[in-house]
């Protein structure tokens, strides 16, 4: 067994840098895959999918829309098909949409963030709406409806 010191320290020295340049390969490998994870979260988010957990929350000085929030026509067309696929209600007031975005996805969001997109989604053809309730076309609360109401909303 050698004791020349220099050759000990060197040896070691090798097998550091064996050791550090597997772990770089794997760090790069875990970064590579968690920026894959990322864009496809994102995707489901826009397409209006419900995370099974809440959005980590921001610190309460936050104001803004959290990134990687969906848009807000993907989180009221979310939210409305989960009140009718699992809750059994009709549709949803904004009101409704904006408590149920605050404790999803955005804990800062206001009523003008929510009423008036769901306004525009209504005028433009994609929602239901009798009254104050917003609600997803094609449903049978929505079909009973019929364009009748669709005048009479537009005043409202």
């Amino acid at each position: 067994m050698s004791t020349d010191s220099f050759a000990l320290l060197r040896a070691r020295r090798r097998e550091i840098a064996e050791e550090a340049k597997e772990l770089r390969g794997r760090l790069e490998a875990l970064e590579t895959e968690d920026a894959e994870l990322e864009s496809a979260e994102k995707v489901l988010l826009r397409f209006g999918t419900v995370p099974s957990e809440p959005v980590a929350r921001p610190s309460s000085d936050f104001t803004g829309k959290p990134e990687g929030t969906p848009t807000t026509p993907n989180m009221i067309l979310a939210l409305l098909k989960e009140a009718q696929g699992h809750q059994g209600k009709v549709g949803l007031e904004p009101r409704e949409m904006q408590i149920l975005i605050s404790k999803r996805w955005w804990p800062s969001v206001k009523s003008e963030d929510v009423g008036p997109t769901a306004w525009r989604m209504w005028k433009e053809g994609r929602l239901a709406k009798q009254g104050s309730i917003y609600m997803l076309k094609g449903t049978a609360a929505a079909d009973l409806l019929g364009e009748d109401h669709a005048a009479a909303d537009d005043r409202g």
